[in-house]
């Protein structure tokens, strides 16, 4: 090693608030380390324990301690004042209840050394106390500055440049809780500084408290995530991607659909419009059902075809239990393609087709010298890539190239067969270029990333599924595999043809936009798709009946002559008018033509017209009292004023009930009645997270009256 002067300096810094029982044991963790030239300042946060004695003998102990007696100001500040009087080249902000592993700061040093990183990080290990058994471990995963923005990877405590700290400003001290999320995101998105991920555990840090700030972030964590998006400009997304089975993939698609990427969005309280989940495995069908718990938006499944193996394959009762699960609980199935399709139909499950695109469409390059054949062959689920069976196969064609990717375990070359290991972005695009084509053979598959990056690069490729176009189709035979790698032997030149078919049918703009369709919400259209089922739904679940009193007693206080029913539906509440009040002038209208004729036909003594809230400026007519049950609640935030405006012209009373609060997450999986399903299940209908909208009707409405029934409240307000 370098002498201590030829070495760059790292300064650790430690805010300590009462935690007297663990910042001995920190500070001579770092005392403790082989690398030479390191400093430590501990800033005392005003405790009233022990600490202050603690901080005195280690003081005296170590030269190169610092400690800084402050007034509670918190962790931000006490961070920042100890890099103040920092002169190392690097900082680190290791807690007060971690420990240093030995050896760690110079491995830190020497990677930082030897690369142009302004930051380093890694893993971490949670413990119960320190020094004692393990809780669970924390690795983090590689540097992304996408995924970082979605949620925080890193812990404050790996050391970044010191010139890059100050750059930054440092902590921000008006950041409650997720401190290190902010700071994280001030040096990747402000100042453009690059991490170098270690996939290596580091140190040890005790769990979360209660009081603390994982204390203060759990119980605010939409007000405190949404504080830190919009300081750094990133959007409220509205789909998040989750795959228990396929992580890597659903942060790639992620992407693409610009995104965000939880392991499991029912871990905290979140907004999102829609959950796209990435295989629903049956074999860990209680991690991938959970993730729909507490969303009330819509919930997309996409089928990769493992899925659809693991549930062929189970008993008639338990696959029962889960396609009852599926209709009652996903808005819409989407397959990769015909095949995968209509296996799932045949397990009673209906579903659109969208295939996954890859990542990146990688170039049409000439076939290389020797005619070289790919292999996907996993480190996991191995034995679904059926290896002897492509083993065997690559000890009859000796005079065949095999290159072999996927398993970071096999790296070298064994006679014919070349081991590549697992392939970054950059390795596998070199992979495709010596490659003629791609072999790929499994029992049972789905239209695999794979497949798709060879396709969309002129490779033929060689398959036992079926229905892949410009695919050669296999028998799992071995013989019969020989045969179809002679005849793509004959190919001289790439399939540019076929390149440029599966590159438009796996566009990545036509994949976001039938996500963009999907979220899109347009009243009338969608109030038109659930007129076919809202008639037979209100009529045997109607809820209306317990506000039915309430509004009654309040119109015969109004007193109108004349009642526009805005919203009138099916019908209902044209019936409970016109029997309490025959003599009222009444004219219900609704903004879908289906409606206004179910409502017709439900009460035919009863004038209906079709009418947009949203326009009611251009309505003709004036009535006593408009009338409007639920309504408001299925109008979009951003026409309220006009649909305020437009009241006014037609009306100087309004009588609604509607509900004002959020109605609490479901905890359970919902139970939809049978004729939803049935609508659900044609793509006739979606319940779009877009149609129920609680207002705040004291920014638009002078409200005098309001009585809470339960559910809703009614209300009564001048126009």
């Amino acid at each position: 090693m370098k002498s201590k002067k030829d070495l760059p300096k790292i300064s650790f810094i430690t805010p300590n608030f009462n935690d007297g029982d663990t910042i001995g044991q920190m500070i001579d963790s770092i005392m403790d380390q082989d690398y030479p030239n390191i400093e430590q300042i501990v800033v005392d946060d005003g405790s009233k324990d022990k600490s202050l004695e603690v901080l005195k003998k280690k003081e005296k102990q170590y030269k190169n301690l610092k400690v800084i007696k402050g007034r509670h100001k918190g962790a931000c500040f006490a961070r920042n004042l100890g890099a103040k009087e920092a002169t190392g080249d690097y900082v680190s902000f290791l807690p007060a209840d971690a420990i240093l592993y030995p050896g760690v700061v110079r491995t830190w040093m020497n990677h930082l050394m030897d690369s142009d990183a302004d930051f380093l990080y890694g893993g971490y290990r949670f413990v119960h106390e320190l020094g004692g058994a393990s809780a669970m471990d924390y690795m983090g995963e590689p540097f992304d500055e996408y995924a970082l923005t979605v949620t925080n990877y890193i812990d404050g405590s790996f050391p970044l440049k010191k010139k890059l700290f100050d750059k930054m400003g440092g902590w921000d001290v008006a950041i409650k809780s997720l401190q290190d999320w902010d700071f994280w995101l001030n040096a990747v998105i402000n100042h453009k500084a690059k991490g170098l991920y270690i996939p290596e555990i580091f140190f040890e840090t005790t769990l979360p408290h209660k009081g603390g700030l994982s204390d203060d972030s759990h119980n605010n964590w939409i007000e405190r995530t949404k504080t830190i998006k919009k300081k750094y400009g990133i959007p409220e997304r509205e789909i998040c991607v989750t795959s228990p089975g396929a992580g890597f993939h659903g942060k790639r698609v992620a992407k693409l659909l610009e995104g965000d990427y939880k392991e499991n969005p029912a871990h905290k309280p979140h907004k999102h419009d829609l959950i796209y989940l990435l295989g629903l495995y049956p074999s860990i069908i209680e991690h991938c059902t959970s993730v729909f718990i507490g969303h009330k938006g819509l919930r997309v499944v996409h089928w990769i075809g493992s899925d659809i193996l693991q549930l062929q394959s189970l008993s008639a009762h338990h696959k029962q239990i889960i396609v009852d699960w599926v209709k009652n609980n996903v808005d819409v199935n989407l397959t990769e393609f015909k095949q995968t399709q209509n296996e799932l139909k045949a397990l009673g499950i209906n579903s659109k087709i969208l295939p996954l695109p890859p990542g990146k469409f990688y170039p049409v390059t000439p076939f290389p010298k020797k005619f070289t054949v790919a292999v996907y062959m996993p480190l996991v689920n191995q034995e679904g890539y059926l290896p002897e069976f492509v083993d065997r196969i690559t000890k009859k064609c000796r005079s065949v190239e095999f290159k072999f990717f996927g398993n970071p375990e096999q790296l070298g070359r064994k006679g014919n067969v070349e081991y590549l290991g697992r392939l970054n972005e950059k390795q596998m695009e070199t992979l495709i270029s010596e490659s003629s084509c791609l072999m790929r053979m499994l029992p049972h598959d789905g239209l695999s990333i794979s497949v798709e990056e060879f396709l969309c690069a002129g490779r033929r490729v060689i398959t036992n599924i079926p229905h892949i176009k410009g695919a050669f189709n296999a028998k799992l035979d071995i013989d019969a595999t020989i045969e179809e790698i002679n005849k793509v032997k004959k190919f001289k030149e790439p399939d540019e043809a076929n390149a440029k078919y599966w590159r438009s049918k796996l566009s990545h703009k036509k994949y976001k936009k039938f996500f963009d369709n999907l979220l899109a919400y347009d009243p009338k259209d969608y109030w038109e798709e659930r007129a076919i089922c809202w008639d037979d739904i209100e009529q045997k679940y109607n809820s209306q009946l317990i506000d039915e009193k309430a509004v009654v007693k309040q119109i015969k206080k109004l007193k109108p002559k004349s009642i526009l029913d805005l919203g009138c539906g099916n019908g209902n509440w044209a019936k409970v008018i016109k029997k309490h009040f025959p003599d009222i002038e009444y004219l219900g209208v609704d903004i879908s033509k289906r409606m206004v004729n179910l409502a017709s036909a439900n009460v035919p003594d009863a004038d209906f017209e079709v009418a947009d809230a949203r326009n009611l400026a251009n309505f003709s007519r004036k009535f006593d009292l408009v009338f409007a049950y639920t309504c408001f609640l299925h109008v979009p935030q951003d026409d309220m004023p006009s649909v305020a405006r437009g009241l006014g012209k037609v009306s100087d009373k309004l009588l609604m009930v509607e509900p004002t609060k959020e109605p609490p997450p479901p905890q359970g999986h919902r139970q939809l009645p049978p004729e939803m399903i049935t609508e659900i299940e044609k793509g006739n209908v979606i319940l779009h997270p877009k149609a129920i909208m609680i207002h705040d009707y004291d920014k638009y409405f002078k409200i005098t009256k309001r009585i809470d029934l339960k559910q809703r409240n009614l209300m009564v307000a001048d126009l």
